[in-house]
């Protein structure tokens, strides 16, 4: 008895040592992460402090201007008049703030109410003096294909007054309605769409003698075969039909003095596609691009056009393809296509069958100059060739656009055009309380050259009756023959202004608040002001532009200021803030706030 009850004595005392050096530990552990927490926050704080002095003088115009700004709505914008808006991001005035700049734009002031279809901006140097970029709002049921691209080409050339060529990877193209970026980079080029046609497997991309108007993607395609897609043109290449790997190029050009010579009564049906190298398959590969004719098999006589070699070739002619042995071609209600044995150029060319009056779908699109108060309101409207596809990507497009319909009027249906000689009449048939049109309300679109798809257009100058018109909607009939039912194409823009509300809650607390996070956060390092925007759900194109901003807002105070534009506190920034592991920036708001 006496044995057992010694035992368990034993037994008890070990059990509690064991809790007991378990707690401590856990104490241990506890205390240790503490020291690690307390060490980190203060070497931040120690980080922040160096780079404080080298602040200061900045923070207290940045002090100035956060005070200025809630006395200082409408904000100004530079004085512009043209399709595309110049954007000077060279300015040294700590009185200018890039307003037209237009990621800068949508920093600082969001989403419009109502707006454009999408957005074209171009970051390329013209060969003068000045650095400039351009942006276009773009209107219209349209998606940015090669015709859209080219018009914004020449609208640089135009503005700039220069033979400066601008490719398809200096352009940014921003789709408003489905919330799209179609960032398109040079150092990218493999697998994605780019401005330059690749000689062979060692061209450099930064040879600037390439060709460069057209979209080509580019890609090593193995004996297994592969496929390539760029702007609704798809190339598919079975297995066993290259002898070894091969560098393959596929895509548009809208280089003109490629374009087949026409007679007076044909149309080019399709983009020019351009499939590269020229050379010979073990088997046929199926090549497929869009076409514009309606009724195909009824009213037109359809010819498939091919120029031989490659496109750096000038001396070569164009030749009808005849569907052998060797090339088969399939012409359905919206593509066309080929299975082939060797690449070259292709396009689709047609005319009106004898007796018969042939028709094409074309589509109007405008092209407009960014809204500014008490200013010009240019429109230019383009007629290009509609190019539908029955995918399953573009009956989803179709269907968004459909449900947009509902909402916005700026979405019309495609215009068919007879062979017929009539020209296309567009009208300025509303515009809002405070604008007046410069000009005829009548224009007219000439009618050989929708048909020979050389993307004609037709310009409206609008200018303000008052000043200080902050909306303007205009709308747009257009038809080819009067008795027709009219389309419409509505345009509409509207300047949106911030209320800052978190700083009429504190102004004075939310002032210093930010001062203090922008002393910490505009010094460069792993957890900067580059980790807060990625984290709060800015664009990788947006994060780049805040790094090359070169001007008296600083980056940190730009997203802090949208932010709080948006209605949001700075306290709602702390989860952020601590996932970066920024407890200093966590204390700022701490210590002010709670």
């Amino acid at each position: 008895m006496g044995n057992s009850k010694s035992q368990s004595s034993v037994l008890i005392a070990t059990l509690i040592i064991a809790i007991t050096a378990l707690i401590l530990s856990v104490g241990v552990v506890v205390f240790l992460i503490y020291r690690y927490l307390c060490t980190k926050s203060k070497r931040y704080k120690s980080e922040s402090s160096d780079g404080e002095s080298i602040q200061i003088e900045n923070n207290n115009r940045t002090d100035d201007r956060i005070t200025q700004d809630e006395h200082d709505v409408p904000q100004r914008r530079k004085d512009t008049d043209s399709a595309i808006d110049m954007r000077n991001t060279s300015s040294g005035s700590s009185e200018q703030y890039d307003e037209n700049d237009h990621v800068a734009h949508h920093l600082r002031f969001g989403v419009r109410s109502i707006g454009p279809q999408f957005t074209i901006s171009i970051r390329k140097k013209a060969n003068t003096s000045i650095s400039s970029d351009e942006t276009a709002n773009v209107y219209g049921h349209v998606q940015p294909d090669s015709q859209v691209v080219a018009i914004a080409q020449s609208y640089y050339k135009e503005k700039t007054n220069s033979v400066d060529i601008v490719g398809i990877d200096d352009m940014d193209i921003i789709n408003h309605r489905q919330k799209k970026k179609y960032i398109l980079e040079r150092q990218n080029a493999i697998d994605r769409p780019t401005s330059l046609l690749f000689v062979n497997p060692q061209t450099s991309c930064d040879d600037n003698n390439l060709p460069q108007q057209g979209a080509f993607v580019h890609r090593l395609v193995k004996k297994a075969g592969g496929d390539l897609t760029v702007l609704g043109v798809r190339l598919e290449i079975p297995y066993g039909a290259l002898e070894e790997d091969t560098h393959v190029t596929l895509g548009i050009t809208w280089d003109s003095s490629l374009y087949p010579q026409l007679t007076k009564s044909c149309t080019m049906l399709s983009p020019v596609v351009v499939c590269q190298p020229s050379i010979q398959f073990l088997k046929p590969v199926k090549l497929s691009f869009p076409h514009s004719a309606v009724s195909h098999e009824k009213d037109w006589k359809l010819f498939v056009y091919y120029r031989e070699n490659d496109i750096q070739e000038t001396n070569t002619e164009w030749k009808k393809l005849d569907s052998d042995e060797t090339c088969k071609t399939e012409i359905s209600k919206y593509q066309v296509v080929l299975y082939l044995n060797h690449f070259t150029l292709y396009t689709l060319i047609g005319e009106s069958l004898e007796g018969r009056t042939a028709v094409k779908a074309v589509k109007l699109l405008a092209f407009t100059t960014p809204f500014q108060i008490s200013r010009m309101f240019t429109v230019r409207i383009y007629c290009i060739n509609n190019y539908e596809d029955d995918s399953a990507e573009m009956k989803n497009i179709l269907k968004s656009s459909k449900e947009l319909n509902e909402k916005q009027a700026d979405v019309p249906q495609p215009l068919f055009i007879q062979d017929n000689g009539e020209d296309i009449l567009v009208s300025l048939s509303k515009l809002s309380n405070g604008w007046q049109n410069d000009g005829n309300m009548c224009q007219m679109i000439d009618f050989k050259s929708v048909w020979n798809s050389l993307s004609p257009s037709c310009k409206f100058l609008i200018h303000p009756s008052g000043h200080s018109e902050r909306k303007i909607v205009c709308e747009f009939t257009y038809s080819q023959n009067p008795s027709e039912k009219e389309r419409t194409l509505k345009v509409s823009d509207e300047y949106i202004e911030i209320s800052p509300l978190a700083l009429k809650r504190h102004p004075g607390t939310q002032r210093k608040v930010m001062k203090d996070l922008i002393l910490k956060l505009d010094i460069k390092g792993e957890r900067d002001y580059r980790l807060l925007a990625e984290k709060i759900g800015y664009s990788f194109e947006q994060i780049r532009w805040l790094e090359q901003q070169n001007c008296p807002k600083s980056p940190t105070e730009i997203i802090l200021e949208k932010w709080i534009g948006d209605g949001r506190g700075l306290q709602e920034l702390k989860p952020h803030l601590h996932q970066m592991g920024r407890l200093d920036a966590v204390s700022v708001i701490e210590d002010k706030f709670i």
